[in-house]
């Protein structure tokens, strides 16, 4: 008695319109490094709860962290997976072409998935520029009030502001004051600093009520977000 088409067909087969487990695998292969990026990037920066910082700190890969993630973790994912794929099931050498065929397709998107990553992160990052505008009113207004600029943020209230507000960002949810006698002078008054380390670096957001930013800041290159200035380190 003789088999169906559906019974002697394998497991592992691919089926015109089906998902099987190599297809899984090879779109997991295919779109890990984007999704890994986005995970690493835009965590830290979406907003939420400050509940949530330890979490999206260690996605944003503080020092070594975020290096072993992305720098180590990816391509030993790729080698396990295709190593899996390639001896799973009794189609080995259609198993292998699918192995290659993913491998080529990360490594062709994972250039494009840092950039694509690079645009959220920077457009949730221009969010919390527009969260503290409140915060740059009332230091105006203090300093008129005053003559100058206050040493706490915790000074503005409750006359200047109800409450000092936060960036908005998970990982990175306050403004860092910085009073005016630990100022740079260039700075003209105070400073406001955001810390946004990324992937083993120290990125960070800075506000100066001059906006007279030097190229580069702290060691990194300066990156103009209308009057603040994203170092890149």
């Amino acid at each position: 008695m003789t088999e169906s088409a559906d019974q002697q067909r394998s497991p592992e087969s691919p089926r015109r319109g089906g998902f099987t487990p190599r297809r899984a695998r090879f779109w997991l292969v295919a779109f890990a490094p984007l999704v890994l990026w986005l995970v690493a990037t835009a965590l830290p920066v979406l907003p939420g709860p400050p509940q949530l910082g330890l979490v999206a700190g260690l996605a944003a890969g503080y020092g070594v962290i975020g290096f072993l993630l992305v720098g180590i973790g990816y391509p030993v994912a790729l080698l396990s997976t295709a190593v899996s794929a390639a001896i799973a099931g009794p189609e080995r050498r259609r198993g292998l072409l699918w192995v290659a065929l993913s491998l080529l397709l990360g490594i062709a998107l994972f250039l494009p998935s840092l950039g694509v990553a690079s645009i959220v992160r920077m457009r949730l990052i221009r969010q919390a520029t527009f969260r503290a505008e409140p915060l740059l009113h009332a230091l105006e207004r203090y300093r008129e009030d005053h003559g100058a600029y206050p040493d706490a943020l915790e000074e503005l209230q409750p006359g200047y502001v109800a409450e000092v507000p936060g960036t908005g960002m998970i990982a990175h949810p306050d403004f860092v004051y910085v009073p005016p006698g630990e100022a740079k002078p260039e700075a003209d008054g105070y400073g406001l600093v955001v810390h946004c380390f990324l992937i083993g670096g120290f990125d960070s957001l800075h506000y100066w009520p001059s906006q007279t930013y030097p190229e580069k800041m702290y060691g990194g290159v300066v990156e103009r977000i209308d009057g603040w200035a994203y170092v890149h380190e």
